[in-house]
């Protein structure tokens, strides 16, 4: 099963290696040929697959947010 994903995966990042490309730019990681459900299960929620928004991504309408960046938090009081 591995294998046969590494194959589809590789043919699908040799057709979209200007998007890798773009998204490299805009500061994302890009595993470009790696097992996809080796990544899943190893990365836990630290990845991305695209539903559409590489594009977006790519031409800079979306940006990456360095958490540290962000304004802090107030802690919400409730009022008892």
């Amino acid at each position: 099963m591995g294998q046969v994903s590494l194959r589809g995966n590789k043919a699908l990042a040799a057709k979209d290696s200007k998007c890798f490309d773009a998204l490299e730019r805009a500061g994302f990681r890009v595993e470009r040929f790696g097992d996809l459900w080796k990544l899943v299960s190893e990365t836990r929620g630290r990845h991305y697959m695209n539903v559409g928004c590489s594009a977006k991504i790519a031409a800079g309408l979306v940006r990456k947010t360095d958490p540290k960046d962000l304004a802090p938090r107030k802690p919400i009081v409730a009022n008892t």
